[in-house]
């Protein structure tokens, strides 16, 4: 990637790799425990939700619970980096059981909303 230089921000790269997708996202450069806010003052839903972040329990788990109401029926919620204990555990432990279609590669999982 020749462009990237000592400037170039995360955000910066994460713009030019989704440019075939920018008119259906939004970038918010936010905590997700206060991105959530935005979704809400908006009433914005979601047929999508991909969660990567903090890999603790409590963290994965908060991130579920704040996002999975945005979440319409037979829409897709998918765990990146599943493989880690407390993020499995958050699967197991609240997502199958409101989730069906569950499917996973080696670091991702899967599952529409029940």
């Amino acid at each position: 990637n020749q462009w990237i230089t000592e400037e170039t921000t995360l955000l910066d790269v994460f713009k030019h790799n989704t440019r075939k997708y920018e008119k259906h996202i939004i970038p918010i450069v936010e905590y997700s425990y206060n991105a959530i806010n935005y979704f809400k003052d908006n009433n914005i839903k979601a047929n999508f939700l991909f969660l990567d972040g903090d890999h603790s329990y409590e963290a994965t788990l908060r991130d579920w619970n704040l996002y999975s109401s945005l979440l319409y029926p037979d829409s897709w919620v998918a765990f990146h980096d599943w493989s880690f204990f407390f993020v499995k555990g958050v699967i197991v432990d609240h997502v199958l059981e409101k989730t069906y279609n569950h499917q996973n590669s080696s670091n991702m999982w899967w599952g529409q909303i029940k």
